[in-house]
């Protein structure tokens, strides 16, 4: 039935394909006005009127790439099995199940996705004869994955590493923290009152040095 669906459909496109070489009309809105009566009348199969528009469509839009790629005007033809789009009107979406217009009415394909499917964009229908397989190309909803935020450990080694690995050595800082406890030992072993002022400025000192390296701006 799809095979029959597709060849029946690019039957028409190659119609309307005709008509845009012989009157070179590429606009597929004066397009669709010209052919829509035709197309639904002259075909044994009764092709739905928004697949009528599907198909003029698609014979404008080969025609307009080959006008803007400066292409010799020449005559288009669709392969009796080649793509056809679906659009919101021609198929639905329900429960992982496409509801695909046919010529013999509606059938249900059943979609194997972890994602979810949506029917608010075409679809095309494609047919691989070497392997005799239908294929459906669909948009699906992929949820966005948050933001990656590693975790920090921290230590005296190295001051922080992070869970990807990176590591920030803490070497500077060991220096820094040995000079103080130094300085901090000889001013309290004098004890006078200027020591004491100056072991105060001391610890004032090493917190800020602390706190700039454990909380960067």
């Amino acid at each position: 039935m799809l095979l029959a669906t597709m060849k029946v459909v690019n039957a028409a496109c190659n119609s309307i394909s005709e008509f845009v070489y012989h009157n070179h009309v590429v606009n597929r809105f004066e397009l669709q006005k010209q052919m829509y009566r035709s197309i639904r009348a002259d075909y044994p199969y009764p092709i739905g009127t928004q697949i009528t528009i599907l198909a003029c469509r698609k014979v404008a839009a080969s025609y307009y790439v080959s006008i803007k790629k400066g292409e010799e005007w020449t005559l288009h033809t669709f392969r009796p099995h080649g793509a056809i789009a679906y659009d919101g009107r021609t198929y639905s979406v329900r429960d992982a199940i496409i509801s695909l217009w046919t010529i013999d009415g509606r059938i249900k394909v059943p979609m194997q996705t972890k994602y979810r499917l949506t029917n608010q964009s075409e679809l095309d229908l494609c047919y691989d004869r070497s392997k005799n397989q239908f294929y459906l190309n669909v948009s699906v909803e992929v949820p966005e994955e948050p933001p990656y935020q590693p975790a920090v450990y921290l230590g005296v080694i190295n001051i922080a590493t992070t869970s990807d690995g990176t590591q920030v050595p803490g070497t500077d800082c060991e220096q820094v923290r040995q000079w103080y406890q130094e300085r901090r030992q000889i001013l309290q072993s004098v004890g006078t009152k200027s020591a004491k002022q100056r072991l105060k400025q001391i610890s004032t000192g090493e917190s800020r040095f602390k706190k700039q390296v454990n909380y960067p701006r």
